[in-house]
């Protein structure tokens, strides 16, 4: 019998639940999204190795040929060895490292395969699982680690032949709702609720091959709502070009990962504060236009005023709150003619 989305995201759940004893609930994200970003690209390059073998069994290939035939026709990124030439030699898999969970050290080989696979994909991957700290034992005990991940491994095999990304992506949205709930952030920077996000981009209207722009991206979901609605209004919302800024360097991560599991690859999420050093400009060195902006913005932000800025049209914020600064700063990126904009 088929698991509901319901029952997903309740093994899920169970998961994060785990960290209870050893972290406050407002750090599960940074444990559960990239260990559950992990499973899914895992499962996914685990599925399609199988079908690779089972199509290609009768040909006799080396090894160095299976691997350039693998990854020129099947696969679309790399699960790399860790601890090459070693005893310790094993692919950077969910499944294998789980095969290890018993041993000392658990948090060392995961931190060794996140880091393999954003190596292997610099394009794709880079910096996409975090600042990964909790893989340190003094911070997550190696026990506490093992458990989460033998209860996450109750989920079903997380890839498209298995799980659509409908339901994927509902389960990360499911998991951003209860972690922002838990940690007083349904507001901020973390999460902005779904009626209030499709709502602002019904009204911008996105059409297809327009770009996208949140310069305080957060996990992502304004940007993955244009596509979904472009998509639900008969659009191709793959050929949206979705950009975005986020400040916290393990909030981007959540944001290119959220996308991912969306099936959405056409992106850009770039880390920094967007008042003082925006990350999208053109050659000449002025902030990049958009055909569509949206954002929510934190507000009353404390900041340092700017001196000598073009985007500073019709005077300066105050130190006390940047929310000028943040509009001034969308209407600077805002493509002329087309352009709209709306902050949530």
């Amino acid at each position: 019998m088929a698991v509901t989305q319901q029952e997903i995201e309740n093994r899920l759940w169970d998961a994060a639940d785990e960290l209870r004893v050893a972290m406050p609930e407002a750090q599960y994200s940074s444990v559960v999204f990239p260990l559950m970003f992990w499973k899914y690209l895992s499962d996914t390059w685990e599925h399609t190795h199988q079908t690779f073998l089972k199509e290609n069994e009768d040909l006799d290939l080396s090894a160095e040929e299976a691997d350039e035939v693998e990854y020129s026709n099947y696969q679309t990124f790399k699960i790399p060895f860790i601890f090459p030439g070693t005893v310790a030699e094993c692919r950077a898999s969910w499944s294998s490292i789980l095969a290890t969970v018993a041993q000392h050290g658990l948090g060392q080989r995961v931190r060794a395969s996140l880091q393999a696979i954003e190596s292997a994909n610099p394009d794709k991957f880079s910096r996409i699982f975090g600042s990964m700290t909790w893989t340190s034992e003094a911070v997550l005990p190696g026990e506490v680690l093992a458990s989460v991940m033998r209860t996450m491994n109750r989920v079903p095999k997380m890839h498209e032949g298995n799980m659509s990304h409908d339901v994927l992506g509902g389960a990360y949205e499911y998991l951003l709702k209860r972690f922002s709930d838990g940690s007083g952030t349904r507001a901020g920077q973390f999460f902005t609720p779904r009626e209030v996000v499709e709502l602002i981009i019904e009204l911008l209207g996105p059409k297809n091959h327009e770009s996208v722009y949140d310069p305080t991206c957060g996990s992502g979901g304004m940007l993955i709502a244009a596509a979904n609605l472009l998509k639900a209004h008969g659009g191709r919302g793959y050929t949206l070009s979705l950009n975005g800024q986020e400040a916290v360097t393990d909030t981007a991560g959540v944001a290119r990962m959220n996308l991912f599991m969306h099936n959405l690859t056409e992106f850009k999420v770039e880390v920094g504060d967007t008042l003082r050093d925006p990350r999208f400009k053109k050659p000449d060195g002025s902030v990049k236009q958009f055909d569509i902006i949206v954002a929510n913005p934190p507000y009353s932000l404390k900041w340092k005023p700017w001196t000598n800025d073009p985007r500073a049209i019709g005077g300066v914020a105050p130190q006390s709150s940047a929310d000028w600064a943040f509009v001034q700063h969308m209407i600077a990126s805002l493509a002329l003619s087309r352009g709209r904009l709306s902050e949530g």
